[in-house]
C-alpha cells in the first residue's frame, strides 16, 4: 500500500511563517491576572481554566489599529457563582472595568464600566462555539460574531484613547473555560467579509517603530 500526503490547508495547518518581522500574537501566561488556575497549552494558543482569571495576547508594544481573532470553545463553558468566559478588548493592558468591552456568555456586554444585559438576545458556550471580535480604531468599534454572525456592535469614542489588545477571561469563580485561539496563526473559520490578512495580530501589521 502506498500513503499519499494532501495539502489540506485550513484542516491539517502545522506550519507557518513566523520570525522576527513576521510573529504572531499569543496568550502571555505572565499577564495573568486574578488568582485563578490555568494551563496554557499549543504554544500559548489553548487555555484549560477552572477558575477565575484573565490573559492578554503577548505583544507588550501592540499597537495595532485594526485587528480581528477567533476564540473557539473546545468544551462547553460552565457558569459559576459570577458569570462565565468572557472575550474583547482592553486598553493598555489594563483590567479594570474603565479600560475594557468585553461579552460574556449570559449575554452580558460590559463597556468601560457600563454593564447592559440581554444584549445580542443571545448566550453563547457551547462547545464549538467561535466567538469573532474585530477591533476597529478609525471607527471606534468593536464587533462581535458568533459561528459567523455579527452579533453587535459597540461604538465607543474611547476605543480611540491608548492601545487596545484582546481580552480573555473567566469571569467565574467556580466555572471553566476551554478555549482555543487564533490571531491569524491559520485560516480563520469565519473571517468577516472585507478583512484580510493585514487585519492579522502579528508584527508585520504594526506601524513602524519611531526612529529616536
Amino acid at each position: 500500500t502506498e500513503t499519499i500526503l494532501v495539502d489540506n490547508e485550513g484542516v491539517d495547518y502545522d506550519s507557518m511563517q513566523d520570525s522576527p518581522t513576521q510573529n504572531y500574537a499569543t496568550i502571555n501566561p505572565l499577564t495573568f491576572f486574578e488568582a485563578g488556575r490555568a494551563d496554557i497549552e499549543n504554544a500559548n494558543l489553548s487555555i484549560d481554566s477552572s477558575s477565575d482569571g484573565g490573559w492578554f495576547v503577548d505583544q507588550t508594544q501592540l499597537n495595532q489599529e485594526h485587528f480581528y481573532f477567533e476564540m473557539t470553545l473546545t468544551a462547553a463553558a460552565t457558569a459559576g457563582a459570577n458569570s462565565g468566559t468572557s472575550v474583547g478588548v482592553t486598553r493598555d493592558f489594563l483590567n479594570s472595568g474603565a479600560d475594557r468591552v468585553r461579552w460574556i456568555t449570559t449575554d452580558v456586554l460590559t463597556v468601560f464600566g457600563t454593564e447592559t444585559t440581554n444584549w445580542a438576545g443571545t448566550t453563547w458556550g457551547a462547545a464549538g462555539d467561535v466567538l469573532g471580535v474585530e477591533y476597529d480604531r478609525a471607527n471606534t468599534r468593536v464587533r462581535f460574531f458568533l459561528n459567523g454572525t455579527l452579533e453587535g456592535t459597540v461604538t465607543n469614542a474611547g476605543l480611540a484613547d491608548g492601545n487596545f489588545v484582546p481580552l480573555i477571561q473567566n469571569s467565574s469563580s467556580t466555572g471553566s473555560s476551554f478555549l482555543a485561539f487564533n490571531f491569524g496563526q491559520q485560516p480563520f473559520v469565519h473571517r468577516p467579509a472585507g478583512l484580510d490578512d493585514t487585519n492579522n495580530l502579528q508584527t508585520q501589521n504594526m506601524p513602524a517603530a519611531p526612529v529616536q
